[in-house]
């Protein structure tokens, strides 16, 4: 691993921890978190549908923690980025779900910081596909 292959590897690092901690706290308080979300969405069209969510936004932070740790060892291994390139397009598809989710709750400061860990994600994609290097 080159020293221009520490950008993506942090970014790809951070959404790492990031999902995988989201996936296990919904997992390990499988309770809690369905109570959490059903008294967020109650109102809305999305309340009668909450505990498949909760399964396909969980199954979703682990398939892209997968793709991240994955795409950590084929950089620092290989300097391949492809696997990184799916992970980071697969991670902001998953920020754009939870955005939705966030703005149809009117969870307006949840959304704002969601928006944030997009751009996180979509900055990883650009730097994976521009060929650019960062030297030193």
């Amino acid at each position: 691993m080159s020293l221009t292959d520490a950008g993506p590897v942090i970014i790809l690092s951070f959404l790492l921890i990031t999902y995988l901690i989201s996936a296990y706290e919904k997992i390990n308080d499988w309770k809690g978190s369905l109570t959490f979300y059903r008294k967020m969405y109650e109102g809305t069209f999305l309340a009668i549908g909450i505990t498949p969510a909760i399964i396909l936004i969980s199954g979703l932070e682990i398939v892209v923690s997968t793709l991240a740790g994955l795409s950590i060892w084929d950089i620092v291994m290989n300097q391949d980025y492809e696997l990184a390139v799916y992970a980071f397009i697969s991670s902001s598809v998953l920020f754009a779900i939870l955005l939705f989710g966030l703005r149809i709750a009117k969870d307006y400061p949840g959304s704002a910081r969601i928006a944030v860990y997009f751009l996180v994600s979509v900055l990883g994609l650009f730097w994976t596909q521009s060929g650019i290097p960062i030297e030193y």
